[in-house]
């Protein structure tokens, strides 16, 4: 009698985080996404030096969604190999081979949601948006999703900001044209400066400024800008009925933490699109919540 396989699982955890994806015309990115899906458009694009492919895109009726990968080639920098105690090797490659890191997502037509499920080695949803926007000509952008009550309470005109603190990673790409001063300059300077990152405070007076709606609606619209551009940290103080708070937009974004078993490198593309699908039902409330008004969340 042979002995029953025995196929060891091990709980991996993964972060799912919402976003609306938006065109500037109102296009059918839906239509996009088929269009790729039968190939009746190209799938990849390369810049500065990286290529990107939508891989293996799949309609679904129920809900009205694709399903897919974002994948990432990389033929430099690459890992290297070993064991502890021993020198490491190099990963050789053949050639038109590259090393490959993907992001599973679902694209939701109904209010335009992409479920992202974080990549620390892959790519950003700013990185897929501006991809996007290169593949299909078209101005599209991913806005992070904001718990309505933390929005609705910042873009509240009782709420005065006092100061916000932003952290602002070096963009990958110079396709992003702010509206406000404050996000303009913080991109140039990171962008020219040759630094990583950036990290910076603003603030004022309140009782000695001048115009302080110039100044709110500056402080506000450069914070949602911020968000939408790949902010890591960003949080405003402000003065609501008398009280000083914080509004912490990283912390208050849409997200969930979901758990999937894996063979110990790898889950299975079926499991990883249940276990986005499973997020999506859990934030679905606070989602359709962010939709009962407005169009956009975060336009």
């Amino acid at each position: 009698m042979k002995d029953e396989l025995n196929i060891h699982t091990t709980p991996r955890n993964f972060h799912v985080d919402f976003f609306q994806l938006v065109s500037d015309k109102d296009e059918n990115i839906f239509d996009y996404f088929q269009k790729v899906e039968s190939e009746e458009s190209g799938s990849s694009y390369s810049n500065q030096g990286v290529t990107r492919e939508l891989w293996n895109l799949s309609s679904r009726s129920k809900p009205k969604s694709i399903t897919g990968m974002l994948r990432k080639f990389r033929t430099s920098d690459l890992p290297e190999i070993g064991s502890i105690g021993e020198a490491a090797k190099e990963l050789l490659l053949e050639e038109g081979q590259a090393l490959i890191e993907f992001n599973y997502f679902i694209y939701y037509k109904e209010n335009q949601i992409l479920a992202w499920v974080r990549n620390g080695n892959g790519s950003t949803p700013n990185q897929f948006s501006v991809f996007l926007r290169s593949l299909w000509e078209t101005n599209i952008k991913a806005l992070p999703l904001i718990e309505r009550n933390a929005l609705k309470r910042l873009m509240s005109g009782k709420v005065e900001v006092k100061n916000f603190e932003v952290t602002l990673s070096k963009p990958t790409a110079d396709e992003f044209h702010p509206e406000y001063d404050i996000s303009k300059k913080a991109l140039e300077l990171v962008s020219s400066s040759g630094a990583d990152s950036l990290s910076f405070k603003l603030g004022v007076k309140l009782k000695d400024i001048d115009n302080k709606g110039t100044w709110q609606e500056e402080a506000k619209g450069a914070a949602k800008e911020l968000l939408s551009i790949g902010a890591s940290r960003l949080k405003l103080e402000v003065l609501e009925n008398g009280f000083e708070h914080p509004i912490d937009l990283i912390a208050d974004r849409i997200s969930s933490k979901q758990s999937v078993d894996t063979n110990g490198k790898y889950a299975p593309s079926a499991s990883m699109y249940k276990m986005i699908d499973a997020a999506q039902s859990e934030k679905k409330e606070a989602i359709d919540a962010l939709y009962k008004r407005d169009k956009k969340a975060l336009a």
